[in-house]
């Protein structure tokens, strides 16, 4: 399977029956799994799905042991975001069907988008309805100091975007020059898929950023080459970025950087003069369910946050935020406004515009969302108690 990946013919291992690089995986943690709750007895499992072959251990011990368990879903199969092409339509029903035997045997199943719970919840029957919970992700409640940065007055403006992204795919060859041989490789591996939405992945780069940063010196001679984009946490190989900053023709205002270690890179986030976050485009305008897990990190500064972001959950989590603003993916006209405001804003400030977010700090730290997480575990034991008239679990 992992060979014919590397010849780009996934497509065929979609279809013959070969072995999962994780089936080993998934035989030592259910055998290691089995071992410690014969020797703890534990009155709940928690099973975090990640990767996917963690929720087939957790029905394995859930059959087995018949020990009340609670799914924790970091992505669902059913958002199309995260999800947007399958193999097959049979791929595509056979992986929903998956996550609602996961409902139909747990507790609690714990969701982190309100949008992709809601889908799921409407597959469900009234029974399994009420399983379902939401609790986000978040942010360490005490975060480290801003990261040192040169304050000199002629020092150009740092947008900072911290993880992947993944739309670099979408300039790995020049414009208008893709060889022969990808496009009928494409079209190859498209044939028979089910395709849930078909996404503008330039949205997932800094391709329209740059041009608005552009047009923005166009329009304010001032403002001209007074912003730099960096990316924090990039993973693809170096020759990958290089090609695709020439090709798109970004290299001039964007420098990519490798993965930092997180509390660096909180700080990283802390120390910058604007915060960027995009998705890729929807071009069908409907919504979708992803939300980014920096979402929380960013709104826990006081940095300025453009957010190039389609309609869905991640955009309604932020609207009316102090301090955000908020454009489509593509609209690079909207996003020459954002800038021009923001360095006006930072102009104004003395060079450096803080919106305070205290209030919403309290509510995505560590500290509340573990009690949210909290409450999920002990209802699920009060009714186990109870329906066993035995006492309340501990969690440990």
């Amino acid at each position: 399977r992992q060979r014919l990946q590397r010849a780009r013919l996934q497509k065929l291992g979609d279809w013959l029956p070969l072995s999962d690089p994780l089936d080993g995986w998934r035989k030592a943690a259910y055998a290691a799994a089995l071992e410690q709750i014969e020797r703890r007895r534990p009155d709940l499992l928690l099973v975090f799905i990640y990767p996917y072959a963690s929720g087939d251990v957790g029905l394995q011990l859930r059959q087995a042991t018949r020990i009340p368990t609670v799914f924790n879903f970091d992505d669902s199969p059913s958002c199309d975001d995260m999800h947007p092409v399958y193999p097959s339509r049979w791929h595509f029903q056979r992986m929903l069907a998956w996550e609602d035997r996961i409902v139909e045997a747990a507790a609690a199943v714990i969701y982190v988008s309100r949008r992709n719970l809601e889908k799921v919840r409407e597959r469900q029957t009234p029974q399994n309805q009420g399983k379902l919970h939401l609790v986000r992700c978040g942010v360490t409640d005490r975060l480290p100091p801003p990261a040192a940065r040169a304050r000199r007055p002629e020092a150009p403006w740092t947008i900072l975007y911290a993880g992947n992204m993944s739309g670099w795919v979408e300039f790995f060859d020049p414009p208008g020059r893709t060889p022969a041989y990808k496009r009928v490789l494409a079209a190859w591996n498209r044939l028979g898929q089910h395709t849930r939405m078909r996404h503008d992945f330039k949205g997932s780069t800094p391709y329209y950023l740059v041009q608005a940063l552009r047009r923005l010196g166009r329009r304010v001679p001032a403002f001209k080459d007074r912003f730099r984009f960096e990316l924090i946490g990039n993973t693809y190989p170096a020759r990958m970025i290089e090609r695709a900053l020439r090709h798109a023709n970004l290299a001039d205002v964007v420098s990519v950087r490798g993965a930092l270690p997180h509390h660096e890179a909180l700080s990283q986030l802390q120390a910058a003069d604007v915060l960027f976050m995009c998705l890729p485009g929807r071009p069908d305008g409907s919504p979708g369910g992803r939300i980014s897990a920096k979402t929380y990190e960013y709104l826990a500064t006081d940095r300025p946050i453009l957010a190039a972001l389609p309609a869905g959950e991640n955009r309604e989590y932020l609207e009316g935020q102090p301090g955000v603003w908020i454009t489509e993916p593509h609209d690079v006209e909207a996003m020459t406004h954002a800038l021009q405001d923001i360095a006006g804003a930072s102009q104004a400030a003395g060079g450096r515009a803080c919106f305070s977010r205290r209030d919403l700090l309290r509510t995505v730290g560590y500290a509340e969302l573990t009690r949210k997480f909290e409450d999920v575990l002990h209802s699920v034991l009060g009714v186990t108690a109870c329906s066993q008239s035995t006492r309340p679990g501990s969690i440990h």
